[in-house]
């Protein structure tokens, strides 16, 4: 493939849209070593005309980077650390504007001995994991946490894809940040809940306990700050702010593993599904699509239950064939 094709390929990609299906064959493709020349290239340029401050510290940066992705001599590795591996260079990129303010704005001798980690959680799974400063994040499925080894600068930030929990340690000295690609939650000692996926056409933030300010870098009519039992919510085609009321009682069934509907569209349900249980969904999303949904399930449940109700409820036919559902 020529050096143009691969170039729309990928630019097509970033900031779009698109089913999971999509995701896993362009990860699949983009993880692959065909035409890696053309897709390091592109993902470079990409790189550089993200809006930053370009110094000899960044390009470090993306040697670093670069070298994890394409090593110097081959190794024997699974597809899927090969997927997480070009998933944080995706993260990073779409972030790169926060990234690359903290490599060079505060690149002290201390800050550039930071390693960033990645922890990924595949679907079908939720995972947690402690961070130095105490903070514990549970980290949904299908989700991208990327955070350092250790805090040592005059704040604390983390830059999450996907869905996760975060129960922060207070330190009104070193605020804590969890950076999304489309909103910044800052941190005033507190436990709450981050939903940006990027197949989602919105990304929201539930308040447990404490309070956090949300910046949604592209509105200039103030930063938010929420109260317990609030939910923001911005919508990413109109770039819209809502923030209302929720029920903690069902919010806290949730974080212990209740699957809970209230309202949701079919098409959020099937998505939704897919991530909890790990499958694929084929079906008719427009036969579907003025139905709303009111469910609740128990974290033992299993896709067959899930599909059980909806077949009473909604009427529907189905065949499971392994992790691939078909929905009439």
């Amino acid at each position: 493939m020529d050096k143009v094709s691969v170039d729309k390929i990928m630019r097509s990609f970033f900031g779009k849209q698109f089913t999971k299906r999509a995701h896993l064959l362009f990860g699949q493709w983009l993880s692959s070593d065909v035409d890696s020349r053309e897709k390091e290239e592109t993902m470079e340029c990409l790189w550089e005309e993200t809006p930053s401050v370009y110094t000899q510290r960044t390009q470090e940066k993306w040697e670093e980077i670069r070298e994890q992705v394409y090593p110097t001599e081959p190794k024997r590795v699974y597809m899927l650390h090969s997927l997480i591996k070009y998933a944080a260079v995706i993260l990073l990129m779409v972030m790169s504007g926060g990234v690359t303010y903290y490599f060079t704005e505060k690149g002290t001798t201390e800050l550039e001995e930071i390693t960033w980690q990645e922890f990924f959680v595949p679907y079908g799974e939720s995972q947690s994991v402690l961070l130095s400063d105490g903070t514990t994040v549970s980290v949904g499925a299908g989700s991208l946490l990327v955070y350092p080894d250790k805090f040592t600068g005059t704040d604390r930030p983390v830059y999450l894809s996907g869905e996760a929990t975060f129960t922060v340690t207070p330190n009104k000295e070193k605020p804590f940040f969890v950076k999304t690609r489309v909103l910044d939650v800052e941190v005033l000692g507190t436990s709450f809940t981050v939903g940006s996926y990027p197949g989602d056409t919105y990304t929201e933030v539930t308040l447990e306990k404490g309070s956090v300010k949300v910046d949604t870098k592209d509105l200039s009519e103030g930063k938010p700050i929420l109260k317990p039992g609030e939910q923001l919510i911005y919508q990413h085609d109109d770039h819209s702010v809502s923030i209302h009321t929720i029920d903690m009682d069902l919010y806290k069934m949730s974080r212990k593993g209740y699957l809970i509907f209230k309202e949701i569209p079919f098409d959020q349900l099937i998505t939704t599904l897919e991530r909890k249980f790990n499958v694929t969904i084929h079906c008719d999303i427009q036969k579907y699509e003025d139905r709303k949904c009111n469910l609740k399930f128990a974290p033992d449940e299993t896709i067959k239950d899930v599909l059980a109700v909806l077949q009473r409820l909604l009427h529907i036919t189905y065949k499971v064939d392994g992790q691939v559902v078909y929905i009439n």
